[in-house]
């Protein structure tokens, strides 16, 4: 089936709940807002084996304090879908022009299978534990990468910090571009 959400109203829990997007589902964010679990003590989960698309807006929607879990497709067709909190991928998140997919902080779990692609931006804003391959074409580094990480893709570090264990596989390039300062602290390259 189809979830819509428009306005701008968030979507809140303080219980403990879990959304599952089937595959063959779709739920669509049409406007900025946030998918917020307002408590540490039980657990909120977001199961997407099917499609997340943000499809309206041209700021930001958040989805925070969510344990989410992607197999399936998400979507960003405009503005902006921030995890302050990390996530896991096992599947694909394609960012279209113009359009923005920010790591802002917490642990990103990279699965086998997980992509990030499109000509929009995608990357690490925050500062982020990112765990597994990194094999985008145009992935973004300008807040702080933790973790242990391979990159067999192209990442762009325009500012920020490198504190992970990253090697870079045969194929994979690291670019350094931009006027600003780049940082290594307690880094294996």
């Amino acid at each position: 089936g189809t979830i819509r959400w428009g306005g701008s109203g968030g979507l809140q829990s303080s219980t403990a709940v879990t959304i599952n997007n089937q595959t063959g589902g779709v739920f669509e964010a049409q406007s900025d807002s946030f998918i917020l679990h307002a408590s540490f003590s039980v657990p909120a989960v977001f199961n997407n084996a099917g499609v997340f698309r943000k499809s309206g807006g041209t700021g930001t929607t958040a989805v925070q304090n969510v344990s989410f879990n992607n197999s399936g497709k998400v979507e960003i067709q405009t503005g902006t879908l921030s995890f302050p909190d990390g996530f896991a991928n096992s599947g694909m998140f394609e960012v279209a022009a113009g359009a923005r997919l920010d790591l802002a902080g917490g642990k990103v779990a990279l699965q086998t299978g997980s992509t990030m692609t499109g000509a929009g931006f995608y990357g690490v804003t925050g500062k982020v534990d990112v765990e597994g391959t990194i094999n985008s074409p145009n992935f973004q580094l300008t807040g702080t990468l933790d973790g242990t990480n391979t990159l067999t893709g192209r990442m762009v570090w325009t500012t920020g910090t490198i504190r992970s264990k990253l090697t870079i596989a045969a194929g994979g390039v690291l670019e350094l571009s931009g006027p600003d300062q780049k940082n290594l602290e307690e880094a294996t390259i």
